[in-house]
């Protein structure tokens, strides 16, 4: 969640309240049991989340470490001495193949390789005027 967010849900969660609820801070517009009980649980909910400390944003280390982590698995070379044997459940893994041109088959790291095409098409959009 980025600060952003987290300033949203807690503005969410203050005029949900205001329009909602009593000076207790409990569901008392009209409407059954029920309607108020699931209205109160999830005010309880958004209260909750909105009581935890907001975020820290990542350092540019943190991130570089995460890139740099990304860029290992992303590489088809590196499974280039890997025997790949499944034995289900696989957690996923048999779904982490694209094809590679340079090996002229599937290879592992799609997650990785679709993770950094996504962050360099942030990043773009991030520097357009």
């Amino acid at each position: 969640m980025t600060p952003e967010q987290f300033k949203a849900l807690r503005t969410a969660e203050d005029n949900l309240t205001a329009v909602l609820c009593d000076p207790e801070g409990k569901c008392c517009i009209s409407g059954s049991v029920s309607d108020l009980r699931i209205i109160d649980d999830a005010l309880d909910i958004l209260r909750a989340l909105a009581a935890e400390p907001a975020p820290e944003p990542l350092t540019d280390e943190q991130i570089a470490s995460m890139v740099s982590a990304l860029n290992v698995y992303a590489d088809p070379s590196f499974y280039h001495a890997c025997t790949v044997m499944f034995d289900p459940p696989t957690g996923g893994f048999d779904e982490d193949f694209s094809f590679d041109a340079e090996y002229g088959r599937d290879m592992p790291g799609k997650l990785a390789r679709e993770t950094l095409d996504a962050i360099d098409t942030a990043k773009a959009q991030e520097q357009k005027p």
